[in-house]
């Protein structure tokens, strides 16, 4: 049986996911369920598990912000270099978030 669960993000990541899963044509709920899932290696509701999947892209992603909470502040600002270089866009929407939110 499925159960409601409210997470808290920032508006930028909500948007972004929700365009990324109408596209995938399947709803942010399994998006976020199926990333879970995988990362977690979890088949049923009786928490058996299994190795993790390999895993599509933008669940790697989801891992690299995820683990980006857990690095040293140098590790995180070579990291947000790298993926400003990777994805220059992301330089900028970052400052406007910055701007924006303070």
């Amino acid at each position: 049986m499925a159960k409601k669960l409210t997470l808290s993000m920032s508006e930028a990541v909500i948007d972004s996911a929700k365009e990324y899963a109408q596209k995938q044509g399947v709803s942010l709920s399994s998006l976020v369920e199926n990333f879970l899932k995988n990362t977690t290696g979890v088949v049923s509701k009786h928490s058996q598990k299994q190795p993790p999947k390999s895993k599509t892209p933008i669940t790697d992603e989801l891992v690299r912000i995820i683990e980006k909470n857990q690095r040293t502040p140098e590790e995180i600002k070579a990291y947000e270099e790298d993926l400003y270089k990777r994805k220059p866009y992301m330089k900028e929407l970052m400052e406007h978030y910055e701007r924006k939110h303070g």
